[in-house]
């Protein structure tokens, strides 16, 4: 079992961008599949690996965005100064998506 998860694991992270964001650099997975764009985010000290089971389901026909925000869990330290309030992560997000290729 362990190396079962280690070899989902690697796969996980060869799979991984990197966006950066005036906050920091951020993780995320991107399906690049056809359809609409699905955007999924996670809580508190958790990571995108969350969605894994949806992802799976939707990439056929959607295009998945995961992130691993900056709630404890992200492998990336944020700047000193980044706002990670609700709000400030709210809009980080907001003001980042439409640069994305997403059409």
């Amino acid at each position: 079992m362990t190396a079962q998860l280690s070899a989902q694991e690697h796969r996980r992270e060869r799979s991984m961008q990197t966006i950066a964001l005036s906050a920091g650099t951020i993780e995320y997975e991107d399906t690049e599949g056809l359809g609409p764009v699905v955007v999924l985010l996670h809580g508190l000290a958790m990571d995108n690996s969350l969605w894994r089971h949806v992802v799976r389901e939707l990439r056929t026909d959607h295009r998945c965005l995961v992130p691993t925000l900056p709630l404890g869990s992200s492998r990336r330290p944020m700047r000193a100064d980044a706002d990670l309030s609700p709000q400030g992560i709210a809009c980080e997000y907001h003001f980042s998506l439409p640069q994305r290729k997403c059409g």
